[in-house]
């Protein structure tokens, strides 16, 4: 069995060019909780968001304290509590804990390391699982306690924004 040393650690940069602090992408709202920038495989966790589902242009703007997307449409801000890029797990088992973040994404409980799913419908709260990977990078998650399956279509770590001026 595998342990947590096996998991790629991320961080991400995201060349955008701006002069401030500030830059301006489209979201999808992927979920409840979850919006994913156009164009580039990275998402954007929130708590209490609830700004539209389709396509939306957004200011990002990034300091020192925290990061937030103000809807252009609307004006309404809201909170980015998590922004996650694109990761990858070396091949093999893995048992963790995992609970459901939004609608097809499991979190491992002890990092900052989520999984974007298809066809895991369970509310999962801190429930063991494991994680199986291939060499291709697909993998499957089995929430043990829920009897429950699922495809593994992404791997997604903790990713650090940053705004490159060009």
């Amino acid at each position: 069995m595998k342990t947590k040393a096996m998991i790629v650690g991320l961080l991400l940069l995201l060349p955008l060019t701006a002069v401030a602090q500030e830059v301006d992408v489209k979201v999808v709202r992927y979920g409840a909780n979850l919006y994913e920038v156009v164009g580039r495989d990275l998402f954007l966790k929130t708590e209490y968001c609830f700004e539209g589902s389709e396509q939306a242009d957004i200011i990002l703007k990034l300091d020192g304290d925290g990061s937030q997307m103000q809807f252009k449409k609307s004006g309404n801000s809201c909170e980015i509590q998590m922004v996650y890029g694109r990761g990858q797990m070396e091949p093999g088992e893995y048992d963790f804990n995992v609970s459901r973040d939004d609608e097809g994404w499991y979190g491992i409980d002890e990092l900052d390391f989520a999984f974007k799913t298809t066809g895991c419908y369970s509310f999962a709260e801190n429930v063991a699982a494991k994680i199986i990977m291939d060499e291709e990078g697909r993998g499957r998650l089995a929430l043990l306690s829920e009897d429950e399956e699922c495809k593994i279509e992404g791997v997604y770590g903790k990713a650090e924004l940053k705004i490159v001026a060009e």
